[in-house]
């Protein structure tokens, strides 16, 4: 009797273990669902269509890839949101037909949104699409045709993942000084150089400017700037120093996604005055 006792109290709290341990391993899924499932955006619902194509034809050496994006380009002073992307690797020609996915509740109808495209030959920018491309707000006419050109080809843009023209530069470093993050409620410092209207927008970190430039292969040269007046107590002296060193600019080259404007500094040599990076960011 006492070994039939003993045998059922050990099997209770065998049970009484088990239970526990399924308990704990329920409670962990939940916690990982709670974390990760729960966060999962939902999918694409709706796609973007058109033509991607170019006026000549073009041979794409090997390596060729294919990408075009809608973007939240609504804030002038901040970078711009992928809302939705295709991609096609392996690419070989244009004509592409374009069905870019997007969910439809992320096109707000008081925002701007374009479209661009860009064929890249193993990484590097090799075309991309031509002027704005604006994305109708009316979802039964998000029909949108692009035209692609081929990227200036030099020393100064052999390394570059990113064309100059229509990317928006944010300012990480003056005269090899790393610029601190934006205080709140301040723009970051940045430029857009846009081709089509034969200027360069920016700001620096205070004030907006618009300036004029003069550009042939690898040579870039700031004329006037037109900036604000607003004085800003913490952010003053740094944009001071960056429209100072766009001044002096000489000339440009890209490195992957980074833009080097810099000026002569004797025989062979050079001075970097401003760096800055081509930030991606997508919605979650």
């Amino acid at each position: 009797m006492a070994r039939t006792a003993r045998a059922v109290r050990s099997r209770r709290a065998g049970m009484w273990w088990h239970s526990r341990r399924v308990g704990w391993l329920a409670l962990a899924v939940l916690a990982i669902c709670a974390t990760g499932c729960g966060i999962l955006p939902p999918p694409p619902d709706a796609v973007v269509t058109g033509v991607a194509y170019a006026r000549q034809r073009f041979f794409i050496p090997s390596g060729g890839a294919f990408e075009v994006v809608v973007l939240d380009v609504t804030d002038a002073d901040a970078p711009p949101l992928i809302v939705g992307r295709q991609t096609l690797e392996e690419f070989e020609r244009l004509p592409v037909t374009l069905r870019i996915p997007y969910r439809s509740a992320e096109i707000v109808p008081d925002r701007r949104y374009v479209v661009r495209a860009m064929v890249s030959v193993n990484g590097i920018a090799w075309m991309a699409s031509e002027g704005v491309n604006p994305l109708q707000r009316d979802p039964a006419y998000r029909h949108v045709d692009v035209l692609l050109q081929p990227l200036p080809r030099n020393a100064a843009t052999e390394q570059a993942a990113v064309p100059l023209a229509q990317t928006y530069w944010k300012l990480t470093e003056v005269d090899g000084m790393a610029l601190p993050p934006a205080p709140a409620g301040r723009p970051q410092a940045h430029l857009v150089v846009q081709p089509q209207e034969g200027r360069i927008t920016g700001s620096g970190g205070c004030n907006p400017f618009i300036a004029t430039y003069e550009m042939s292969g690898g040579d870039l040269r700031i004329g006037s700037i037109d900036s604000g007046l607003r004085l800003c107590f913490d952010t003053g002296l740094a944009e001071g120093l960056y429209l100072e060193a766009l001044r002096a600019a000489e000339h440009y080259r890209i490195e992957g996604r980074q833009l080097v404007l810099a000026r002569a500094d004797g025989p062979g040599k050079e001075k970097v005055l401003l760096r800055f990076e081509a930030p991606e960011l997508r919605l979650k």
